[in-house]
């Protein structure tokens, strides 16, 4: 922040303590977690000694209140239809559909979040599935470019990729598609309550927050990391060289959540800002399971 006479700044802080808890979701075993566009769904494999245990399973992360009903959470499906614990699992653009892929090449939709009796196979029309999620691609990302301001759509069109919005919907986070000097949105230059620098010359692959209602672009990093809002809308989540970090939309006040073992680059933020998932194992001698660090 800058302290300047007469100059008016914007302080958020976000409490978070010194030493997180660190708490097991899961004890069974996991691997080839993913997670849905909406941040509230996890999905992964579970490779058992007991055949009617492994297979793929989802968290509902938004389940109010949050019990944890087993030690793996909800099975979807298991190895007694297929070897399904082998799969690559990912998630279509609208969340409703899990795709898994065996090594065989067999392809199977599944409900992400109840048992599926009759696992679909889609071996045959893989082509159809893929174009159907392209469809509903396109259809997030127009529903987001027409949300936008008359001025800025064309921009963000142009320029922007991967965009994530804000949970109030007033920030965007973006990748840079193509380097460029971003256009102003609003005609006169407004007073701003923030007083990190505007970034209008962006880099391509580079990482930014635009703010739309100052018309401000702040640069982040230069995207070699995935990241997360945090529900409070002002803070972003990712993971970088062994550490889980929190830092503000603009870039700044960097802290560390955590620094110990975990599956670098997979952090999974809860919907309600009170805690981060991760991937880890408390020793070598035993499987990777999902643990949650407590942010209040």
């Amino acid at each position: 922040i800058i302290i300047k006479k007469s100059f008016v700044s914007e302080a958020n802080a976000l409490l978070l303590p010194t030493t997180p808890k660190l708490e097991a979701v899961t004890t069974i075993g996991i691997s080839n977690v993913i997670m849905d566009a909406s941040q509230t769904i996890l999905a992964y494999s579970v490779a058992s000694a007991s055949g009617t245990k492994s297979g793929i399973y989802s968290l509902d992360m938004s389940a109010r209140p949050l019990i944890f009903l087993t030690d793996s959470g909800t099975q979807l499906v298991s190895d007694a239809h297929d070897f399904f614990s082998t799969a690559k699992l990912s998630f279509s653009p609208s969340g409703k559909e899990i795709l898994a892929v065996l090594p065989s090449g067999t392809g199977y939709l599944l409900e992400p979040r109840s048992a599926n009796q009759t696992p679909q196979d889609v071996t045959n029309t893989s082509l159809v599935v893929e174009r159907d999620w392209a469809q509903q691609q396109q259809a997030r990302d127009k529903k987001l470019l027409d949300s936008l301001p008359r001025k800025l759509a064309p921009i963000a069109a142009s320029y922007f990729t991967n965009m994530v919005p804000s949970p109030d919907g007033d920030k965007i986070l973006y990748n840079a598609s193509s380097s460029a000097a971003l256009d102003r949105v609003t005609e006169a230059s407004t007073p701003s309550v923030n007083s990190t620098s505007d970034h209008r010359t962006i880099k391509e692959g580079h990482t930014y927050v635009y703010d739309i209602k100052e018309d401000k672009n702040y640069e982040i990093r230069d995207g070699s990391n995935k990241y997360f809002w945090h529900a409070d809308d002002r803070h972003l989540i990712y993971a970088d060289r062994g550490k889980v970090n929190v830092v503000e939309f603009d870039g700044g006040n960097l802290t560390t959540v955590y620094d110990g073992p975990f599956v670098d680059s997979l952090v999974f933020p809860w919907p309600d800002g009170s805690g981060i998932a991760i991937l880890s194992r408390l020793s070598q001698s035993v499987p990777y399971n999902l643990y949650r660090i407590g942010l209040q």
